[in-house]
């Protein structure tokens, strides 16, 4: 039988000896030891039963830490095989920003394995995609709009989520633009700043300060090298994309509400606020030509690639996107907090 000392003195106090009705002295101590010898194998069973949660846990992870090689096949003409290399617990989130990088795509793409869309939120471990495996990506349509609520955000037309929520401006964003290589977003604010983010996970990459008053514009030149921003002080800027160092500043002379840049990058035109066009070069900074025009402002409606839909800045903080032949509201883009001030498509692939 066990002994007293053998058995501890941590014994569960409801385990005494104390006799039943009718049961003799050697009954109840029998009883006893049986009851000990059962708390002792369930104790047993629950230090074995947390040693292997825990060897289980260990494998997951030393699973989940492997190195898998995926290819990604993404739907479009002449588009490279994107070639990944990731842990079996990344993702399917994970993965589509790293095609949005490689692929140069405006947003995160959805993901089929054997002709099934994959759900972005569970890993490659979780979802039993072998190493070697091949993926098909499917480009999304995206959406960037931008508001007074200090925030730009990029959404999936075809869903209607935000994919992106580019946050850090301290007050009202007026523009928002894609580089036309889709690995930068940029956006111009009333705080005197124009940033910019990466498009994969939205990180503010680059703050651009030199303007004096609020930043009404920005975009990118056509080969993603330049950045042009227009401002309320009478002036626009041209940056370098990469290192953001202001190369020349062009004096309109009245607030500019907005600018091109040519193909070439040896020439920007400036709109200002008394309705004049200004054609500058980039090279010496001196305006070439002055053109009048009207100095009415309106909204414009942009369109997407296909022309079947176009999106505009409405009321109650809101984007809408309508379809051309109907006329009607197809989709309500909501999330900002207020008043939205422009809104785009982004083109479908770069």
């Amino acid at each position: 039988g066990l002994s007293k000392a053998s058995l501890g003195s941590d014994v569960d106090p409801l385990l005494s000896p104390k006799r039943l009705p009718g049961e003799t002295r050697e009954e109840s101590e029998q009883r006893r030891v049986q009851e000990l010898l059962r708390a002792s194998m369930r104790e047993a069973e629950k230090k074995r039963r947390a040693l292997q949660l825990q060897k289980d846990q260990e494998e997951a992870q030393e699973r989940a830490s492997q190195l898998m090689s995926l290819m990604v096949e993404v739907e479009r003409t002449g588009a490279p095989v994107v070639k990944a290399k990731l842990t079996a617990g990344s993702t399917l989130r994970d993965l589509g920003a790293f095609v949005v990088r490689k692929a140069a795509l405006a947003l995160r793409p959805a993901l089929f394995y054997n002709g099934l869309e994959l759900d972005p939120s569970l890993t490659l471990l979780g979802l039993g995609i072998p190493n070697g495996a091949k993926l098909f990506a499917k480009p999304a349509t995206a959406v960037l709009t931008s508001s007074k609520d200090g925030t730009a955000k990029v959404w999936d037309v075809k869903t209607g989520a935000c994919e992106l929520s580019l946050e850090g401006h301290a007050d009202a964003v007026n523009a928002v633009a894609l580089a036309p290589d889709c690995k930068a977003i940029v956006t111009a604010s009333d705080d005197r700043t124009a940033k910019v983010w990466s498009t994969d996970v939205g990180e503010c990459t680059l703050t651009l300060k030199g303007h004096g008053e609020a930043v009404y514009c920005a975009l990118f030149s056509s080969d993603s090298s330049k950045i042009v921003t227009t401002s309320q002080d009478g002036t626009a800027k041209i940056w370098g994309a990469q290192g953001g160092r202001c190369e020349r500043t062009f004096r309109h002379g009245c607030p500019v509400l907005s600018a091109t840049i040519s193909k070439d990058n040896k020439s920007i035109t400036t709109i200002g606020q008394d309705g004049s066009s200004k054609i500058w070069s980039t090279r010496t900074g001196v305006c070439e030509r002055t053109l009048l025009g009207h100095g009415q402002n309106q909204y414009m409606a942009a369109f997407s690639s296909d022309g079947e839909t176009f999106v505009t800045p409405g009321a109650e903080n809101l984007a809408k996107i309508y379809n051309v032949d109907s006329g009607k509201c197809v989709l309500d883009l909501a999330g900002h907090s207020d008043l939205v001030l422009s809104a785009s498509f982004a083109p479908l692939t770069c």
